[in-house]
């Protein structure tokens, strides 16, 4: 997984029931990758070294990728419930990380799931004053329970969506998020070490924005977008055109 930041148990000093830890453990990072379409989330985590790939049965881009020798063949499975997502968590074996692909179609599962056991399939209902996706959170929160007990680095996709933010104190502006609802993003991206957030650069030509090919990744809030990191990484990152060195560069900035 590159370079080893594996520390010594903590020292610590004992002041009544307080102590004081001279050492500190770096543990497998939880970070969520968030993209714009075509960025490449599932080419990177499916060339993060001993990945498990589970995907959600939303999903086809592995799939298709694997199709035309874009990304390697590795360990995954595919889920179709709710159920069995929570319990492939526990069966990944003696992979070296873990990568979800991706997180609305779980969260689709885990809405399904509550819809038909707390409000008997109606949706209208679930939906009604955002209810639903209030009460699915006791479930979600099982899943990101299960994700932070894995002894290694876990991945999660998300795609994004452009929303309008209403900002009391200015004009409104339009901003990336995570295709996700709000009472799932805001659990997920407390429990993630990193959020991570992936778009094309873009240069300004007579004050019209060109598409540009580079890829970068952002590492901290924005009002354009949402993203943090726990590693004091770069808040853009260049990415290399070359898919296998992606990952590496990510792991270079958590580990320096």
């Amino acid at each position: 997984m590159g370079k080893n930041k594996m520390a010594p148990p903590p020292i610590e000093k004992a002041s009544g029931r307080f102590r004081t830890r001279e050492v500190g453990v770096f543990k497998p990072p939880k970070i969520v990758l968030v993209g714009v379409e075509g960025w490449g989330k599932t080419t990177t985590a499916a060339h993060v070294p001993d990945v498990a790939l589970m995907i959600a049965d939303t999903e086809t881009g592995y799939d298709t990728l694997l199709g035309v020798d874009r990304v390697p063949a590795v360990p995954c499975v595919t889920t179709s419930s709710w159920r069995e997502t929570l319990e492939v968590v526990g069966e990944i074996g003696d992979a070296g990380a873990l990568a979800l692909d991706e997180l609305s179609g779980f969260e689709k599962q885990c809405h399904n799931y509550v819809c038909a056991n707390d409000f008997k399939n109606d949706w209208v209902k679930f939906y009604s004053y955002g209810r639903g996706p209030q009460t699915a959170m006791a479930e979600w929160g099982k899943l990101l329970a299960r994700l932070e007990q894995l002894e290694i680095p876990v991945v999660a996709l998300a795609h994004c969506a452009i929303e309008t933010f209403r900002d009391p104190a200015a004009d409104d502006y339009s901003r990336y998020v995570a295709a996700l609802s709000k009472p799932t993003w805001g659990a997920t991206r407390r429990w993630g070490d990193a959020v991570l957030f992936g778009t094309f650069e873009s240069q300004v030509v007579e004050g019209k924005g060109v598409g540009g090919t580079d890829r970068v990744l952002h590492t901290e809030h924005r009002d354009a977008y949402d993203a943090k990191n726990r590693y004091a990484m770069d808040p853009e990152i260049d990415i290399p055109d070359d898919p296998t060195k992606v990952w590496e560069t990510i792991w270079a900035q958590v580990t320096r």
